[in-house]
């Protein structure tokens, strides 16, 4: 079970907390949710241009 299951969180509800807690606390550095990349920003939901919703 994923996380956001257990806490019975929308998953796309969960993935706007993950970008939101990485804009205000900065990337993971360590552990499963460790950002890589190559320097890539991931904090910023995708508009409609980049094929957001």
């Amino acid at each position: 079970m994923h996380y956001a299951a257990y806490l019975q969180i929308d998953w796309f509800d969960y993935l706007q907390a993950m970008r939101d807690g990485v804009d205000k606390h900065g990337p993971v550095r360590a552990g499963t949710y460790a950002m890589t990349g190559g320097g890539k920003q991931f904090a910023h939901a995708p508009s409609s241009e980049e094929g957001g919703m």
